[in-house]
């Protein structure tokens, strides 16, 4: 530390070569001794968080921050506890490193709400001293409120974005939903005109009325609803299939949507990651008349804590994105191994790769470079936000041409290497 006071050359350790420095009085060493002390209170003085040394919860020395904090002269900071100078408290604050059991035995820190306020609250043990911590106060009330203000924010933010993608897709097979029903229900008003007629016709007839019933007949083929019923049975069964790929795409939109909102149902438990990779696999392979191949490069058991029908959706979702793009025949390609506590899931295609002017967005809601109709755009987002649930990370890899690699890193349980 600089100091505008040279510290005093001690003795050279007896034998040691070359001349004898000159002998330091005691005075000196004193003076030396107390210039170094008060540069060092000085120095923690100067900075800004309370910063304590503590047996326990009881302070021995404290800098003015503290001080001020506790509005108190700094001689009066020695014997106080800090739970009841910082929050008032009788007893230790929730949440407090030194108050955990047992309490750590290296650096720790941890976020304690104190007096209104929240702290940071840094604990460092004190080298010597079984129960001795150096403490400091970080109020970070402001930052965790910004913090959680911009949270909020961007969770509206993504709402917003994800009502606006559903809006426009359901808009789509909805307007042709409503148009064909619409059209229908005309149709079916006038086929109730002729079911009317046809009605009186039978009665013309078990009354005896032939002529009359002949008559009505005949007004009946130059009606305008007799054409609306022939057009009906010509092209009815078409309007009637082209609403129920609406609606079915609607429905599609919905499940979609609940699966992005993971609804899980159960308890948690622990499951072997590889096996729910081969799960989604199977669930493909069931649902697809001719199943796109695919192969393993490496696997071994990885096991998971969490809910295996939320991480069976999460792998369904990247395997079925990647035989979709991958090309006819070409097998994709899966592998599962663990790696420093960590279990990685990785799921390789040969298609075109992504381009680099999408490679931000793939995990937007309702973007795809599918064609209309063919693609929702949600599956990659439903496994990101699964994945991220878990306590886990998903990354993409893509060169143009050259295919696109998906990895999913999870933590294993227990965590092992």
């Amino acid at each position: 530390m600089a100091s505008g006071h040279p510290l005093p050359v001690l003795p050279a350790p007896a034998g040691a070569g070359g001349p004898a420095p000159p002998a330091v009085s005691e005075t000196a060493l004193l003076q030396a001794v107390l210039r170094a002390k008060t540069e060092w209170e000085q120095t923690v003085d100067a900075i800004d968080d309370p910063i304590s040394l503590q047996d326990g919860f009881v302070i021995r020395r404290g800098n003015r921050a503290l001080a001020l904090l506790g509005n108190l002269p700094l001689q009066q900071l020695p014997g106080r506890r800090c739970h009841e100078l910082i929050a008032g408290s009788a007893t230790p604050c929730a949440g407090c490193p030194i108050a955990s059991d047992p309490p750590p035995t290296a650096a720790a820190k941890a976020d304690v709400a104190a007096g209104g306020r929240t702290y940071e609250v840094s604990v460092f043990p004190f080298a010597g001293s079984g129960n001795g911590w150096i403490v400091r106060h970080r109020d970070v009330t402001f930052d965790r409120a910004a913090a959680a203000a911009l949270k909020a924010q961007e969770r509206m933010a993504a709402v917003g974005r994800l009502a606006a993608g559903a809006a426009h897709e359901i808009n789509n097979p909805l307007s042709f939903l409503i148009a064909n029903l619409s059209s229908l229900g005309h149709d079916i008003e006038r086929l109730e005109i002729l079911v009317r007629g046809l009605d009186r016709v039978l009665v013309l007839l078990r009354d005896g009325a032939e002529q009359g019933a002949i008559e009505l007949l005949s007004r009946f083929r130059a009606a305008p609803q007799l054409e609306a019923l022939r057009l009906l049975a010509a092209d009815g069964p078409e309007r009637v299939a082209e609403a129920l790929v609406g609606a079915q795409r609607v429905a599609g939109i919905v499940r979609a949507l609940r699966s992005l909102a993971t609804e899980r149902t159960g308890e948690p438990m622990v499951v072997d990651a590889t096996d729910s990779l081969e799960r989604a696999v199977g669930r493909l392979r069931e649902e697809s008349a001719e199943p796109h191949p695919v192969e393993w490069n490496e696997r071994h058991p990885l096991p998971i804590f969490g809910h295996p029908q939320g991480l069976d959706e999460a792998f369904y979702q990247v395997v079925r994105n990647a035989t979709q793009f991958s090309p006819t025949g070409i097998p994709v390609r899966l592998s599962s191994r663990a790696r420093k506590g960590r279990a990685l899931l990785r799921v390789e295609d040969l298609g075109p790769g992504i381009p680099p002017q999408d490679r931000d967005l793939i995990f937007e809601p309702f973007f795809t470079t599918r064609p209309p109709g063919e693609g929702l755009g949600l599956g990659l987002t439903i496994a990101y936000g699964i994945v991220r649930q878990h306590g886990g990370e998903i990354r993409v890899e893509s060169r143009a041409e050259a295919g696109t690699a998906v990895e999913i890193s999870l933590p294993l349980y227990p965590e092992r290497e």
